[in-house]
Formats: C-alpha cells, sequence, structure tokens
C-alpha cells in the first residue's frame, strides 16, 4: 500500500509548494520510513540509492541543495507557524533538524572521500593520511570544549553522534583509535577506522525523512530531469584505475578518460574561486573557453611513471649494486646508467622547479612538501657526486651517482611523492571528474561493452543489467576522439607508422657488388621525320643489373622508367651570351670542337613507390646529353672526325673489369687505312651492320638532341656521373694535330653516332650493357669496398658546398627559414645540377625535421604553369635556360618564395602559407607585415652565425681578438670557405634542436588496449600541449630552465633559444607545419609526458 500511494504521488506534477502538499510529502515520507523498518530489500535499496547520491557528485550537488535550503523537520515547520516560536532557538540534541541532517550528511561524504583515499594509499604512507582522518574527526566528531573555531559550525553533538553514529562507545573508539596508526587502519587490510561509523551512518541517513523527503521533492525531479539521457553512473574506485597492472587493460581504458579529463580541466575563475554552480558547464562543455591548467595531467602522469618505470629502475640499480659487492663492476653498468637517464627525465619534465609540469599546479601542502623533498634530496645527491661545474660530458662516476640517486632515503621521498599526487588526486580532482561529461562517456561505453557481453537483445533487458565496471567496449577511443572538441592550445596527432629501413641506410658492406651503380641505362634522341628535331623519343631503355635472385625490389627495372623521363633528361640549347668561348675551355667543356653542346646532368624524378624511405620517393638520374649546336661551327675537318668515329665492335671474350681502367677502344691499321674500334663481350653483329651503314649524327641538323642516362632507385649519384663521365672522356677526348688546336679537345660525333645506331629496334637489346660495362665495372670497383651509404653522404656534402657556394649567409639563413616554415619556394638557375644540390641541401638542414610536401627538385617546361600554382607548400627548382621560365618566374604568386641561385638572393614572399588569419584585411596585412619583418629578423641573426662560419675573417673583422689575416691565414680562410658545409649543417642542427626541445615531454600517448589485442589492431593517438611548448621557450628563452646535470653543449643549444616576446608568430606557424607534426608523431612514447 505504501509503494502504491508513492506510486499515486509521484503522477502528481512538480513545483507545489500548498499547505496540502507538504503535509502529503510529510505523510509519504513516513510511510517510506515505515517500509524500510518491516522490509529489508527497502532499506537496501535505500542505502544504496544514497551512497549512489553521494558518491556522483551530479547528484549530490542536487542532494546538498536540498539538505541546505528545502528541507525542515516536522518540528521546525511547526515552529515555523507558531508566532510564539518564532525566532526560538532550535534543539541542537535534535537529530532531525536541517543543521543536523545536513552536517551528518557532510560527514558521510568526507568518510566515503577518505576511504577511496585510503584504497589508494600504500600502508607505508598512511601515516599522512592519518593527519586527514584526524582533521575529519576536528571537524565533525570534537569532544564538547575541544572544538575550535573552524569546526564549531560542523561539529556534531554528543546526543546526535550517539543517535546516527552507532553508539557513543563506536565514537569514543575512533577518537581512540585516531591516536595510533596502526590501530585506526586495521592492520592494513584496506579497512579504516571510520567503517563502523560510516556503515552506521548510511544506515540512518538512508531511512531519515530528509532523505526520504529529497526523494519525493522537486530537487530529485529536477536531478532526474538534468541526468535523462546520460548513462547509468557507474562508482569505480581510485584505486582500480590509478594503479593497474600492465596487462589491466580494463582499468588502462577509465584512466585514460581521467588523463584526458586532466587535459581539458579548467583552472581558477578570475577571483581565484570556483563557481560551482557553473563547474559543470564550465568544466563539462564550453571545453574550449576558460583558462586552461597546462601541468595538470602530471598529477596523475608524474605518479604512473613513477609507479611504472622509475620505482623499477631504482630497485634494478639497488639489486645490481648488491650483486656488485657495491663496487659497481661486471655487467650492471646498463642498469645504472638507465636509472640516471630516467631520473633526468623525471627531473625535466615533471619536478624542476621551473620547467617541470608540477611547478604549474597549485598542491595542497602535504603533496608540495613531497615535491620539495624529492628536489632537495635529488640535488644533493647529484651536488656530492658531480662538483659544480662538471658536465655530463665530462667522465661522469657512474656508480657513486647510482648509490646516491638509489638510496633509500631517495626512494622513500619517490615514492612518497606518487602517493601524495594519489591521495591529491583522489580527494580534490577525482570527484569533479566523476560530474564531468567524459566520465559520462566512459560510463556510457562501460553500459555498452556490458550489455554485448551479457548479450541482451531487448531494451527490457538492458536495465536489468548490474552496475559494475567491467572495462570498455571496444574502438571507445575513435568514438570519443570523434565528439571531443580540444580546448585551446591543444592539438592531435597520429603515430607514424615505424620507418622501414632500407638498403642504403645498412653500415655494412656485405652489399652486392651491382647495386653500387645504375640499375637502367635509357638512351633517347630526336625523331626522324620533318620538323622532328625537337620531338624526342626513348630508343632504348634496358637494365644493367645482372640476372640475380636477390630481392627484386631493391632495383628499378626498365618498365619503373615514366613515360615524362625524357622531358627531365632533355636540355635546352644554349643561349647567345658574352663570353661564350669560356664553355669551351678546359674547366667547361660543354661545347665540343666539331659543333656539340654537351651537358652531363644530375636530377631526380619521382619514384611511383613513395615508400617511406628517401630512396623510396626518387629515382636517381644522370644524362649525358648531346646537342646539335647552331651557335658554334665545327672547327675540325669532315675527314679528322671520320677517323675518330668507331668502325666496329669487336667480340673480345677476355673483356673484364680490373683494377685499373683499360680503355676497349682501339684503334687498327690497314690498307684502307687507320680505322677505331671497340672491345665488347658479346657478338653484336646487327649492331655492326647498322654501324657501317647508318650515321645518326648525319641525318639531323641543328638542333637533333641525343643522350645516354642511368637511372638507380639508390643515391648511386657518384659513381653513375663516374661513370658517363669516364665514357665521354674516353670516346670524346682527343687532341688534335689540326693547326691552332693545341690543347686536349672533345669530339662529340664518335659517341654520338654509336647512340644513334640504338634507334633502330633491330639492334640488339644487349647492346647498350655490352658499351657501358668496362666503365660500369671499373667506377663500381672504386665503391665496393665501402658502405652503400657512402656515395649518398658524399653526394650531399658536395651539395651542401655548391648551396653555400651560390648563396652568401644571411640569403643562406633566409632559405632555410623559409623552409622551416614550409612555404612555398621556388629555387631557380641556369645550372641543373646546382638546382638538384640546392633542393637536397636545404633538406639536410633542416633534420631532424623532415619535408612532407611537394619537392620537385627539377621541374619540366611543360609542367610549370601547373605546379606553380600548387596549393600547398612546395620546393620546385626551375632551370632558366627553358624559354618558359622567364614568363613563369615573373608572374610568380605572391605568396611563392624565390631563391635565385645564380644571383644569390631571396625575394621573401608577401604573404605566408599556415599564418594565422584574423577578421579583418588589415588586421590580416599586419599580421603578414610583423611575421615577415619576425623571419627577415631571425635570418639576419641566424646568417651571423653562417658567416661566422663560413667566412669568419670578414664576418667576425669586427671583433677585438681579429686581426688582419697574413698570407698563409688568408690561404687557409680560403680553403675553409669552400667546403665548410659540415659547420653550417651544425648550426642549423643545433638551432633546430633548441626549437624542438621540449616537444615531446609536451605530448600525452592516448592507446586502448583490450584483453583481445592480438585479434583487434588500435591506432594510438598523441595530444600535444602547446601552452606548454610555449611555457618551456620562454623558460629556456630566460635562461630558467635547470636541468639536473649541466650538459656542455647546453650553453652552445641556449645561444639560439628564442623568445616568444620577439618570434610569437614563428612559433605558432612552426606549430601548423606538417614537419613538427611529423616530428611529434615520429616521437618514442616513453620520452613523453604519459603513455
Amino acid at each position: 500500500s505504501e509503494i502504491a500511494y508513492l506510486l499515486e504521488y509521484a503522477s502528481h506534477r512538480t513545483n507545489a509548494h500548498g499547505s496540502k502538499d507538504v503535509e502529503k510529502r510529510h505523510k509519504i515520507s513516513l510511510l517510506l520510513k515505515r517500509a524500510a523498518l518491516i522490509n529489508s530489500d527497502v532499506r537496501t535499496a535505500l542505502c544504496l540509492s544514497l551512497s549512489i547520491c553521494c558518491k556522483d557528485p551530479r547528484r549530490h550537488s542536487f542532494l546538498e541543495h536540498f539538505f541546505q535550503h528545502n528541507y525542515r523537520s516536522k518540528k521546525e515547520t511547526e515552529a515555523k507557524k507558531d508566532r510564539n516560536g518564532r525566532g526560538a532557538k532550535a534543539d541542537d540534541n535534535d537529530v532531525t533538524t536541517s543543521v543536523n541532517q545536513n552536517r551528518l550528511l557532510n560527514l558521510y561524504v568526507e568518510m566515503c572521500k577518505f576511504h577511496d583515499a585510503v584504497m589508494v594509499c600504500s600502508v607505508a604512507d598512511r601515516e599522512k593520511l592519518l593527519h586527514y582522518a584526524r582533521k575529519i574527526s576536528g571537524l565533525f566528531l570534537s569532544e564538547d570544549g575541544a572544538s575550535t573555531d573552524e569546526s564549531s559550525n560542523n561539529r556534531l553533538p554528543e546526543y546526535v553522534a550517539h543517535v546516527a553514529l552507532g553508539g557513543t562507545v563506536e565514537v569514543q573508539a575512533v577518537r581512540f583509535a585516531l591516536r595510533d596508526e596502526d590501530e585506526f587502519f586495521e592492520g592494513g587490510n584496506g579497512g579504516d577506522g571510520f567503517h563502523s561509523i560510516r556503515s552506521s551512518l548510511e544506515a540512518f541517513l538512508s531511512t531519515q525523512e530528509s532523505y526520504l523527503s529529497f526523494l519525493i521533492s522537486d530537487d530529485c525531479a529536477r536531478m532526474r530531469a538534468y541526468l535523462r539521457g546520460s548513462s547509468q553512473f557507474l562508482s569505480v574506485q581510485p584505486h582500480a584505475f590509478l594503479k593497474p597492472s600492465a596487462s589491466d587493460s580494463t582499468h588502462h581504458n577509465f584512466l585514460l578518460h581521467a588523463i584526458l579529463h586532466l587535459i581539458c580541466m579548467k583552472g581558477k575563475d578570475e577571483d581565484g574561486k570556483y563557481d560551482k554552480e557553473k563547474f559543470i558547464v564550465n568544466d563539462a562543455l564550453l571545453l574550449n573557453r576558460g583558462k586552461r591548467n597546462i601541468g595538470a595531467a602530471s598529477l596523475l602522469s608524474c605518479p604512473i611513471f613513477i609507479m611504472r618505470s622509475l620505482q623499477k629502475s631504482m630497485m634494478a640499480a639497488v639489486e645490481g649494486l648488491i650483486e656488485d659487492g657495491m663496487a659497481g663492476t661486471g655487467n650492471n653498468l646498463q642498469i645504472y646508467s638507465a636509472l640516471i637517464e630516467d631520473l633526468q627525465f623525471f627531473w625535466e619534465v615533471y619536478i624542476a622547479p621551473a620547467g617541470g609540469s608540477l611547478s604549474s599546479l597549485a598542491l595542497s601542502q602535504d603533496a608540495q612538501d613531497s615535491l620539495n623533498d624529492v628536489r632537495r634530496l635529488i640535488v644533493l645527491s647529484v651536488d656530492e657526486v658531480l662538483p659544480q661545474g662538471k658536465t655530463a660530458d665530462d667522465t661522469i662516476p657512474v656508480v657513486a651517482l647510482a648509490k646516491k640517486l638509489s638510496s633509500a632515503e631517495v626512494l622513500n621521498s619517490v615514492y612518497g611523492l606518487a602517493e601524495a599526487l594519489f591521495r591529491e588526486y583522489t580527494l580534490k580532482i577525482y570527484p569533479n571528474f566523476q560530474r564531468h561529461i567524459f566520465h559520462d562517456w566512459a560510463c556510457k561505453e562501460a553500459r555498452e561493452r556490458c550489455y554485448n557481453v551479457k548479450d541482451q537483445t531487448t531494451a527490457i533487458g538492458e536495465y536489468l543489467i548490474p552496475s559494475e565496471y567491467n572495462g570498455l567496449s571496444y574502438g571507445w577511443m575513435n568514438r570519443f576522439l570523434r565528439q571531443m572538441e580540444f580546448p585551446d592550445g591543444m592539438s592531435l596527432h597520429r603515430p607514424s607508422p615505424s620507418q622501414s629501413t632500407t638498403i642504403s641506410d645498412t653500415p655494412n658492406l656485405d652489399v652486392p657488388v651491382h647495386l653500387h651503380n645504375g640499375d637502367v641505362a635509357l638512351v633517347f634522341g630526336s625523331e626522324t621525320g620533318d620538323n622532328a628535331a625537337n620531338q624526342i623519343r626513348r630508343f632504348s631503355c634496358v637494365s644493367v643489373q645482372p640476372d640475380t635472385d636477390g630481392p627484386s625490389k631493391k632495383v628499378l627495372f626498365p618498365d619503373d622508367v615514366p613515360p615524362i623521363f625524357e622531358s627531365y633528361a632533355a636540355v635546352p640549347p644554349f643561349h647567345e651570351r658574352p663570353f661564350q668561348g669560356m664553355l669551351k675551355d678546359e674547366k667547361n667543356s660543354r661545347t665540343s670542337i666539331d659543333g656539340w653542346e654537351v651537358s652531363l646532368t644530375n636530377f631526380v624524378i619521382p619514384s611511383q613507390g613513395m615508400g617511406d624511405s628517401v630512396d623510396d620517393k626518387w629515382m636517381y638520374c644522370v644524362s649525358l646529353v648531346f646537342r646539335k649546336s647552331s651557335n658554334t661551327m665545327p672547327q675540325i675537318s669532315e675527314q679528322e672526325i671520320n677517323n675518330e668515329c668507331l668502325s666496329e665492335l669487336q667480340h673480345d671474350e677476355s673483356l673484364g673489369g680490373t683494377e685499373y681502367f683499360k680503355s676497349p677502344l682501339f684503334f687498327t691499321e690497314s690498307q684502307d687505312g687507320r680505322s677505331r674500334k671497340m672491345k665488347v663481350s658479346l657478338e653484336l653483329n646487327e649492331f655492326n651492320r647498322k654501324l657501317q651503314e647508318y650515321k645518326w649524327s648525319q641525318q639531323f641538323g641543328q638542333g637533333a638532341t641525343i643522350g645516354l642516362a642511368l637511372i638507380s632507385s639508390r643515391n648511386v649519384t657518384q659513381a653513375m656521373r663516374e661513370t658517363l663521365s669516364l665514357l665521354f672522356k674516353d670516346f670524346c677526348a682527343i687532341k688534335s694535330s689540326t693547326e691552332g688546336l693545341k690543347t686536349p679537345c672533345q669530339m662529340c660525333q664518335p659517341l654520338v653516332d654509336i647512340l644513334g645506331v640504338l634507334s633502330h629496334s633491330q639492334v640488339e637489346k644487349s647492346s647498350v650493357g655490352c658499351l657501358l660495362q668496362p666503365y660500369l665495372a671499373y667506377t663500381t670497383s672504386k665503391w665496393v669496398h665501402r658502405p652503400l651509404s657512402d656515395q649518398s653522404d658524399i653526394f650531399l656534402e658536395s651539395a651542401g658546398i655548391q648551396l653555400m657556394q651560390a648563396l652568401p649567409p644571411v640569403p643562406l639563413a633566409l632559405a632555410f627559414v623559409t623552409l622551416l616554415l614550409e612555404q612555398k619556394v621556388v629555387f631557380s638557375s641556369s645550372r641543373r645540377g646546382v638546382l638538384m644540390a640546392a633542393s637536397f641541401a636545404i633538406m639536410q638542414l633542416l633534420k631532424p625535421l623532415k619535408w612532407a610536401h611537394l619537392q620537385v627538385p627539377l621541374v619540366p617546361a611543360s609542367m610549370m604553369n601547373e605546379l606553380i600554382h600548387y596549393p600547398a607548400p612546395f620546393v620546385l627548382g626551375i632551370p632558366t635556360d627553358e624559354k618558359e621560365s622567364a614568363g613563369v618566374l615573373s608572374t610568380l604568386p605572391s605568396d611563392v618564395t624565390l631563391i635565385d641561385l645564380d644571383v644569390g638572393r631571396v625575394i621573401l614572399a608577401s604573404e605566408f602559407v599556415n599564418a594565422s588569419k584574423s577578421d579583418g584585411e588589415e588586421s590580416d596585412e599586419a599580421a603578414a607585415g610583423a611575421l615577415r619583418s619576425q623571419v627577415l629578423f631571425l635570418a639576419e641573426c641566424l646568417g651571423g652565425a653562417f658567416g661566422a662560419a663560413m667566412y669568419q675573417n670578414s664576418w667576425c673583422s669586427d671583433s677585438p681578438l681579429q686581426l688582419i689575416p697574413n698570407e698563409r691565414d688568408a690561404l687557409v680562410e680560403q680553403r675553409r670557405s669552400k667546403g665548410n658545409f659540415s659547420e653550417v649543417l651544425a648550426i642549423c642542427d643545433e638551432f633546430i634542436s633548441e626549437l624542438v626541445s621540449g616537444v615531446h615531454p609536451c605530448c600525452l600517448w592516448i592507446e586502448e588496449k583490450h584483453d583481445d589485442e592480438i585479434n583487434k589492431r588500435n591506432e594510438p593517438a598523441i595530444i600535444f600541449d602547446e601552452n606548454r611548448f610555449f611555457h618551456i621557450k620562454n623558460l629556456r628563452a630566460e635562461g630558467r630552465y635547470l636541468p639536473l646535470v649541466h650538459k656542455s653543449d647546453q650553453t652552445r643549444s641556449d645561444k639560439f633559444s628564442l623568445s616568444l616576446d620577439n618570434f610569437d608568430l614563428i612559433f605558432e606557424t612552426l606549430l601548423r607545419t606538417q614537419c613538427l607534426s611529423t616530428y611529434i608523431s615520429g616521437g618514442n612514447k616513453e620520452s613523453m609526458l604519459f603513455w
């Protein structure tokens, strides 16, 4: 009948405040109280509901509001009606008054929070928790006459405590137990001295008129309306997810929700106080507003790092020292070094007074004392072993340092800090997390998992599932990130896949010989027919690699060469220019005495593979190109030219590679005269027949083009260039007996006619390989005893020198900064080899960052107009010897920076990619101008460092220590300035290392885990805290960054630290770049703030 009456009342509308409704609520509460006394199931249900209402902060807010403002006992109500009783003081010993009921509710909530802290706290660290228990007792359970001003408003009268807490004996037992730690915590089994009175108070409060009135009140109705649509609340004990085992994926996923809440948690208002009424809105919904505490995540990540890594390292060091007899010998030095590295990480990321993440938190006195104690002990230990002024690059007494840092005092203090932070979170932050939307999402995912596990097929069955936490459903993280809006200053990244190791990365010498040179040889030339001199077609494309059973992916095959290859390889005719004769001297040899223009160029074209490694992105090419000149007439007779041309390829089985090069060309004397022949390894009858009846050079006039190219999937540019250069010298270098030609000259027609024979499809496919075999064998033999990566290293060093020689220090620095900020950049030069060298060398300067956008070191004429308007950042190389280049370079878009390698200048774009946009056009222009000024200022400063490394005498001429160089010093300076790319590379490495220092300690690795991970693949995520990164940059620029062990290169890197006051726009632009995102994604998770 009581339940029926309750149901009938529940059907009435809320917000009814008439006298009859008040009387009806009193009547219903009495009926419920009688039902609880009679029925044990009702008592259990009421106790459970009270527990949930107090543990769920969302419900507790409504319950607390009712107790404080809307509840009045029957006596208080009647006294209010009685005018004579108006103003009469309420009886303090009346347990039903609103004041005492509110005190009892507050005591119950505090004891529940204390129980959670007890479960988190270890047995060894419960002494500090005992102080908190005594504080609770002092506030609520102090004896008459012993209360202070602070506890006078919360102290329970003795009679009320006797009735509500199970009797005077129980209360006195608690007061007595608080004097002794062991007595209070009951032997360390997870219990505490409040357990008995907490249970009694729970049973008492759940049947009181105050709580029963709440269940039928408007506040409860509003609570149900507020929670409508939310998930069923799950009470997860903090100790379960704060200290999970390594294999406990169930609670690991719940821990991630707590970490994400800390990341987004707001700090205090401007007045320094929390607004409880607006807290739910501010903290749960408006994630993109308010001031976020940049160090909040360390409240959990720091103690978890201590438990997961640091404590194990310290214990391993202790065991190693015991094993070594405290002498530190044997194989345990690696363990000691690991401990020192972990402690350095612990100091710099978490506890350093300025840069540590904990330094930005307003901790309780307990936690702050533990933090200061750890700092003091670690610094004292290091100072005793490493005196001031000694750096980490000196010989570190690893064993002595490990002894100090693994001492019992340091170990206990570190562990005590972890316990203090866990207590801090449990008592202060966890209740806020439980009311947060993230906690609701976790409950929803847990409910979904339970529903799937139970295989409930009906909606009714879903409500019958017990409210127990057994993990989250698979894929929760992706669903979470899709609906989460990160606050300002946070960015999401995905880890990059593991980098595959290419064969050029391997340092060993056990590499097949054929991989040290080109894979494919390609011959191309002018098409036959009318007006076909400018039309290029492919004559032959064959592999020059031996047939092996090795992995085919290491080499290219003819079918891998794209059809547009010839547009990259062909070279336009030389333009008329002053000093044309310089092209004929010994240094250039660009024009031959028989009227041919010669070019030997390096270039790359995009690979179809487009793999992760550098080699996978490119086909490396070297082309030897001949063009019939229209500006130079032959300086030698036709007869002399014919005498140098080959008449036959002669088969010679003894032909093979030797240590010293022996030309396969030779002259023979016969009745018909002197003839030139070549030894080859195969019979080439069809080739010889065509050679006798056909001279390709005589079929075309001016503008005819023919060329030979070597192509490789590896950067063996050095060997390929040496091969074609040797071929050219052997065929074309002559010393003419013609009058007036006394110096060595080049005659190209002998080689042109040989290549021209390959235009016939009838000749043997093996002809190209036979022609190149002796040259490939010799040039390859020079590299086979060296690592394959040596060729790439030498090429990059040479490319760097060419870039330095093309750009003065300040323009070089401006080009570097422009590329660092991922702008659109165009290199221009009439020297095609320099275009490739500059494109690759500038990428070397960016390391360890990686260019992740379009890069075309040599743009064909047909693609210039299309690529120059590419919407994303790019690096293009435009040769100025093409007719189309003048029009393209004169009409570059406003967001493209031009780097002229022939003039040695950089024309900075007026607009910047990735620059932050403002609301108004004027402010956008002002922001672009400010960013441009910062870029120029940084380039000027960095250019000074480049200049001092490249040309010390001129760039340091104002130094008081700089003297006028004598002749010997000037010669040394001249030699030094020619090849000092390694110093510029070192400066850029130091600058970028300083620029990205602190990036990974500002990252959090978020990875969903499940017990059946073998069958289910999870994609982790990385969250980057940009605001904390800016904070670290400011500390380093101001010199307030305090490393645990000072490194000798610290001063060198500090000189490149940038202040946000001067370079804030550069930092903001850098954070939007793909190269920094890739750097973040490629970081080791163990170097991050949380993983």
